[in-house]
């Protein structure tokens, strides 16, 4: 498994500007140099999380507590 290379703000900023569709979904990922498939999971893991609400342990344990428990 690659490792993560966004930390849990940049992925919430980056759905922030998706969002907003100024670009197609394709143009959008090929210029920030993500998969659309990464997007489409990052939407699932950080729905309705602002940046305000990621704490140090990150959006992930909370949306995934069963892996995050397990290592």
């Amino acid at each position: 498994m690659k490792p993560n290379h966004h930390t849990d703000e940049s992925i919430i900023k980056i759905l922030e500007q998706a969002e907003k569709g100024e670009q197609t979904m394709s143009a959008f990922c090929r210029t920030r140099g993500v998969a659309e498939k990464a997007l489409c999971g990052w939407r699932k893991v950080y729905d309705g999380i602002s940046i305000n609400k990621v704490s140090p342990s990150g959006a992930r344990a909370r949306a995934c507590p069963a892996q995050a428990a397990a290592g």
